[in-house]
């Protein structure tokens, strides 16, 4: 993508983390206009405290960078190369190229194993997999929901709740959920 950077002027990157956030604003270094499409309230909100993130976020949109917020790209326009993406809201926005971290784990390592997987490893509940003592967490495993939590613009805080699921599993106690795990 640098190789073809002379010729892209305008570059979106549909992303909910600090990579995505990382990778635009590198785009905004080399001059590019940038458009960070999330599906979340705000980019840093899993993050920062809210109102830390929203100050950040302005200044970011003061800067470089155009901000989407809950949205998601719902379309790509063009014939052999893309000239627009349309928006789940309808808007149609221009751009040369698109990034996007809504990449599938690579499991081709378990293809030839009994181990349950398709797009992502099945788990039950405790995170565990069909097989004794193995466990699969945060985005290579199949649960965003725990508990009817959706924890599908919260990253940080699914992997927080995986990790003590799991050790909670591991240690042969039963996890107690509570809504105070999700405060840190």
């Amino acid at each position: 993508l640098l190789k073809l950077s002379p010729l892209i002027e305008t570059i979106v990157v549909e992303s909910n983390n600090l990579a995505g956030l990382q990778t635009a604003v590198a785009f905004c270094e080399a001059k590019k206009e940038v458009i960070l499409v999330t599906s979340g309230k705000n980019i840093l909100g899993g993050l920062l405290a809210p109102a830390d993130a929203i100050t950040i976020e302005a200044l970011l949109k003061e800067s470089c960078l155009r901000i989407m917020a809950q949205e998601q790209i719902t379309e790509l326009l063009g014939d052999a190369e893309v000239k627009a993406i349309r928006l789940q809201n309808g808007k149609v926005l221009g751009c040369q190229a698109i990034l996007t971290d809504a990449d599938l784990p690579d499991l081709r390592l378990f293809k030839e194993t009994q181990l349950q997987c398709s797009q992502r490893v099945s788990v039950n509940k405790d995170c565990q997999t069909n097989f004794e003592n193995v466990f699969a967490m945060d985005a290579v495993c199949d649960t965003i929901k725990i508990n009817d939590w959706d924890f599908s613009q919260n990253y940080l805080s699914l992997a927080q709740v995986q990790g003590k699921i799991i050790a909670a599993k591991i240690v042969g106690q039963e996890f107690l959920w509570t809504e105070q795990i999700l405060t840190w």
